[in-house]
């Protein structure tokens, strides 16, 4: 068998601190044999949900083709917790999706170059930093000048076309 991919030894020593009484001490290579088995877990969940998506002439393995895959395994079990948080991070990946749209709605003021206020410190930002949402000064480092002088620009091309167009109808 070839090389697994390692898991990252600082989570897989938190789970197993979290799910173990603080009493009792894991040896390194139970953590190493852990994380083993959970690669190896990980790699037949991914290859029996992808052969779900495969039978379903589809190329991306959803949320579904791993439950099935639970259950196909054996892990009937897991499955209503397995429910429970895929529900949990619809909910939160959606709050986070109103929450962009609405920082979103609320930047889309700044038009053409004008600035955009920064309410907690007052300051002015180019329409550049405002629609990248990141609070920035783009012209305080000078690191976003380039981004915003074509912006800039870009926002005068489109000016001095519309006047030309309009120019050409009458």
């Amino acid at each position: 068998m070839s090389q697994l991919e390692e898991l990252p030894k600082a989570i897989i020593t938190r789970i197993i601190r979290n799910k173990l009484p603080e009493n009792v001490n894991v040896a390194k290579d139970a953590k190493a044999a852990i994380s083993q088995a959970a690669s190896v877990f990980i790699l037949y969940a991914t290859a029996t949900a992808h052969d779900f998506a495969k039978h379903n002439s589809r190329t991306t393995v959803t949320a579904k083709d791993v439950i099935d895959a639970m259950k196909e395994l054996e892990f009937d079990d897991f499955v209503p917790q397995l429910e429970e948080a895929l529900e949990s991070y619809k909910k939160e990946a959606a709050g986070k999706r109103k929450k962009v749209v609405k920082k979103t709605a609320g930047e889309g003021a700044a038009k053409d170059g004008e600035g955009a206020g920064d309410e907690k410190t007052g300051e002015k930002r180019t329409a550049a930093a405002a629609a990248a949402g990141d609070g920035s000064d783009a012209e305080a480092d000078g690191s976003d000048d380039e981004a915003a002088a074509a912006a800039d620009d870009t926002a005068s091309a489109k000016r001095t076309k519309k006047s030309s167009d309009d120019e050409k109808s009458d």
